[in-house]
């Protein structure tokens, strides 16, 4: 959920944002009566400078069939993207992925909410969008897939974590994107040559807390990026937010102990008012502008983090939808601490955690989504009356007729919800092909991936890397 603050007549007025939905992007270019392919990516937001959480902004892309051939180059399809710059910055990499796909078809792609909470183009997002987005008509008529098939998640990760796309963290994101983080948040390798996936458990913390990205129209979004620490910084980084998560568990709660206190610490030793780089002067506003307001409200605000796009803000849990005055103390001390210009809009975006990529298909005639196409299982076959199956009636039948086994399209179905990252209707929208949480004993998507999983402050977990 987004509330957008204006500044008129010297008063900030409040307006519920609503989201974009997926049946408004098909009527948008037309889509509507067509049979299409819609992908879900969520966004991922950083925290503490080495956390990642998939939360619930997510990018959407809608496909069809142009022409049912193989394209004749990646040119011979046909993209639309809501963003601006978008050309420029991500084409090539689309261009790159389409090639690698070995596509039966040519498509028209439909792109949108390409940006991130910090303005900037999600290349990771949008290319497992569209991935899922296309996997609904590619993988129809295929019945097996391969060790090197892009349609297989693991083959998909590696692409990734192999591709030319210049980003920071890119196993913690794209593990966070692929698998979603409900419960926990993916933490970034130990050094070059650790390939392990790394988490620590989150429930608590969401549940404790509402979690906020807040933005004005003074950020900017052409930075180069530097959020994540390196080397024995971000080990030790990582170390003191694993215990500040466990402690977000813990009976004995001590609010210097838990993540709200980390988070803020790690943005005076940054932005604080020691840090003198003059590029960093906004950020320094806004540093000094949220301490004010927690200054005045520090049972309500109980942290914050400035980063270079936005700023993170932990409220006291549901300060966001009970407290609107807070809120405009907020935007009335980031204003009055800004000294590079007016600040006349700040944008507060309730943070989520969101589940991992996933696809749908659009049924034009009854305006509805339906689950892709999933391998079919074998059914129980119950005993007749007490017979072992080896004698029984089942066995004789089988003599006569094999069992045969395709791939066909569910028939469960149901209606797109407006909070596409928190979807849970009653396993109609689970995701069929991709694991949503980490917290699962065997990775399906992942075999050869053991992944570790922080439940506490213990540092004693070994697994093996990955193997391909």
């Amino acid at each position: 959920m987004e509330k957008k603050l204006q500044l008129i007549n010297g008063d900030w007025n409040i307006e519920n944002v609503s989201s974009c939905t997926v049946l408004e992007c098909l009527n948008e270019h037309g889509n509507a009566g067509e049979r299409t392919g819609t992908g879900f990516a969520p966004h991922v937001v950083n925290i503490a400078r080495c956390g990642f959480m998939a939360v619930n902004k997510v990018c959407i892309v809608n496909s069809h069939i142009l022409h049912e051939r193989v394209p004749q180059n990646v040119y011979s399809h046909e993209i639309q993207v809501d963003a601006e710059n978008f050309g420029r910055i991500s084409l090539p990499i689309i261009d790159d992925f389409l090639e690698r796909m070995e596509l039966k078809n040519t498509y028209k792609i439909s792109i949108y909410n390409a940006l991130d909470y910090n303005g900037r183009i999600a290349p990771f997002s949008i290319l497992a969008a569209i991935w899922k987005s296309l996997s609904i008509f590619e993988k129809r008529e295929t019945t097996y897939f391969g060790d090197d098939s892009i349609w297989e998640d693991k083959v998909f990760y590696k692409y990734l974590l192999d591709s030319k796309v210049d980003i920071e963290g890119k196993m913690p994101l794209a593990s966070s994107i692929i698998n979603g983080s409900m419960t926990h948040v993916y933490l970034p390798p130990l050094d070059e040559n650790d390939n392990q996936i790394r988490s620590v458990k989150s429930t608590a913390f969401y549940e404790n807390f509402d979690v906020m990205f807040v933005r004005t129209n003074l950020h900017k979004s052409d930075f180069e990026p530097a959020e994540l620490l390196e080397g024995s910084r971000r080990n030790g980084q990582v170390e003191r937010f694993r215990k500040c998560m466990a402690e977000e568990n813990s009976d004995f709660y001590d609010d210097t102990a838990g993540v709200p206190f980390l988070i803020m610490s790690t943005s005076e030793t940054r932005f604080g008012v020691e840090n003198s780089n003059p590029s960093d002067e906004f950020e320094q506003d806004c540093h000094a502008g949220v301490q004010v307001a927690r200054d005045q409200y520090k049972e309500e605000l109980r942290g914050f983090e400035v980063q270079q796009g936005g700023i993170m803000i932990v409220l006291k849990k549901n300060e966001f939808f009970n407290n609107e005055d807070l809120l405009k103390v907020i935007s009335n001390s980031i204003a009055e601490q800004s000294k590079g210009g007016k600040i006349t809009q700040i944008s507060f975006n309730l943070l989520q955690p969101s589940r991992g990529a996933y696809g749908r298909e659009h049924d034009p005639k009854t305006a509805k989504f339906i689950s892709p196409i999933c391998r079919q299982k074998a059914k129980k076959i119950p005993s007749s009356g007490g017979e072992p199956n080896r004698t029984g009636k089942y066995a004789k039948m089988m003599k006569t007729k094999a069992p045969v086994f395709r791939r066909q399209p569910t028939n469960r179905v149901a209606t797109l919800r407006h909070d596409l990252g928190n979807d849970e209707s009653e396993g109609d929208l689970s995701n069929d092909d991709t694991i949503s949480e980490v917290s699962h004993d065997t990775a399906e998507w992942l075999p050869e991936i053991e992944i570790v999983k922080y439940h506490g402050a213990n540092t004693n977990q070994d697994a093996p890397g990955i193997i391909y």
